[in-house]
């Protein structure tokens, strides 16, 4: 649909089994994390806070930290370090959190496939570029407003973490159970005719 809705004609192709595979497989995916999350929010599961004391790390962090224990001490954010690992640390923890999240993974990887199949250099350039912004947008917003009115960002996040404990389990539901329909109507919309 970014393709259709950006006037550009998709490249004419077949369709066949492995793309409708991955397509399928990640919408499973996403219906799947969103169904989890709506059960979660109707039985009002609370959401862990791993800032209360009498919070348990889960069994793999249990199970890295006694074969791993080095690493997972300086992976600590409590854990002081210089300049340079801080900044290596922050941008492992970064990757981890937004890069290989399996809510973020799915529907980045759908975005990509939709900018490809924009056939104009010009606009699929500029379809890269607006995803690479918007992607960014979450890491650089606070540090800009941080530095435009210091502790405002304290502030929007404290109003943030009160509407999503309360809302956040839905709207991650509704959202990836929107994203899981769509690329599923798509998958079979691409569906490869019987061979």
């Amino acid at each position: 649909w970014v393709a259709h809705s950006s006037g550009a004609t998709p490249t004419p192709h077949a369709d066949h089994w492995p793309g409708f595979i991955v397509r399928i497989v990640i919408a499973g995916a996403l219906l799947i994390l969103g169904l989890f999350r709506a059960v979660n929010a109707m039985r009002h599961k609370p959401i862990s806070d791993v800032t209360k004391p009498d919070h348990h790390p889960g069994r793999l962090r249990t199970s890295l930290t006694e074969h791993f224990p080095k690493l997972m001490h300086s992976l600590d954010p409590k854990t002081d370090l210089p300049v340079r690992q801080r900044i290596t640390r922050a941008a492992l923890a970064g990757f981890a959190v937004c890069g290989l999240h399996p809510k973020v993974f799915p529907i980045a990887i759908a975005a990509g496939h939709q900018i490809l199949e924009i056939t104009n250099h010009a606009e699929r350039t500029l379809g890269i570029v607006v995803f690479a912004v918007i992607s960014l947008v979450p890491a650089i917003a606070p540090a800009v407003i941080e530095t435009v009115r210091p502790g405002a960002s304290a502030r929007i996040k404290d109003g943030y973490e009160r509407i999503m404990k309360v809302h956040g389990r839905w709207i991650t539901a509704v959202l990836l159970l929107g994203a899981g329909a769509f690329l599923a109507h798509e998958a079979f919309l691409h569906l490869p005719a019987g061979r």
